[in-house]
């Protein structure tokens, strides 16, 4: 409210003469505007939604629990305080597990131009190939018809063992050479564990190569899929249908053995 004061002061100071309002794009590239004053204007702007989404994914869980519990109340604002619906649709909101949508960032619309560049060349472990890769697929998936959702590291690798030409790899050693391998073409099969690793290592890279896109969200565990031990993981966006096959193979993987501690997950995928 304080901005619209300001605005308000500003034009109630201006009585008499012209005022000009120019709506100015968002979301764009900084050099996208007619002139440079919109150049500085989106640039600003872009900055400023950057600092927003750090401030919120850097929230306390404490402060996320209290946001959820509250959201009925919103909802019932919205409406203009008189709620409709059944009294379980009702409890079905205030429940909801679910972290809020808006706190989702399109990796298409916000990696920068060089994004490949940055992956493919640098002193790290995990092949720069494999980093191309693992974005070039979440991307690629986002552009689908989908759902934002909270998927843990687990369900991650389960999401592209579902492509079976994805190719993960089996050797972190620092160098540049490619190590990359489908799952079903070695002469033994691999472990999930071994499968796992690389997708976190690389997780972890990409957060620090960008901040403002990549979320990570606090380790939890999901007993409902046998999931005992707390995984991290993304906010991103999936298919439903695809999400729903990724899961079918997850639940057959802990249906014999539940995942309690690091070594439950070396074994092969059925």
């Amino acid at each position: 409210m304080q901005i619209w004061r300001e605005v308000l002061d500003a034009l109630q100071d201006r009585l008499g003469l012209d005022t000009e309002f120019r709506w100015i794009p968002s979301h764009v590239h900084h050099t996208s505007g007619e002139d440079p004053f919109e150049d500085w204007v989106i640039r600003w702007n872009d900055a400023a939604d950057r600092l927003a989404c750090s401030t919120n994914r850097s929230r306390p869980c404490s402060f996320w629990r209290h946001y959820q519990s509250v959201q009925f109340y919103f909802l019932v604002a919205e409406d203009g305080g008189h709620p409709t619906g059944s009294q379980d649709e009702l409890q079905e909101v205030e429940s909801s597990e679910a972290e809020p949508d808006w706190l989702w960032v399109s990796w298409n619309d916000n990696l920068p131009i060089n994004w490949k560049v940055r992956c493919l060349y640098g002193s790290f472990k995990v092949p720069g190939l494999f980093l191309v890769d693992l974005i070039t697929w979440t991307c690629a998936t986002e552009s689908l018809e989908g759902t934002v959702r909270l998927v843990s590291d687990v369900e991650f690798v389960f999401l592209f063992l579902l492509d079976r030409e994805f190719k993960f790899p089996f050797k972190l050693d620092g160098s540049q050479q490619f190590h990359l391998r489908k799952p079903d073409s070695l002469f033994q099969r691999p472990t999930f564990a071994m499968m796992l690793r690389p997708v976190q290592a690389a997780i972890d890279l990409l957060l620090d190569f960008f901040p403002h896109v990549v979320h990570r969200t606090s380790p939890q565990p999901n007993i409902a899929l046998g999931l005992y031990k707390s995984f991290a993981g993304l906010r991103i966006s999936i298919p439903d249908q695809m999400w729903q096959a990724a899961l079918e193979q997850l639940r057959g993987f802990t249906e014999t053995r539940a995942v309690r501690h690091s070594r439950d997950l070396a074994r092969p995928v059925p």
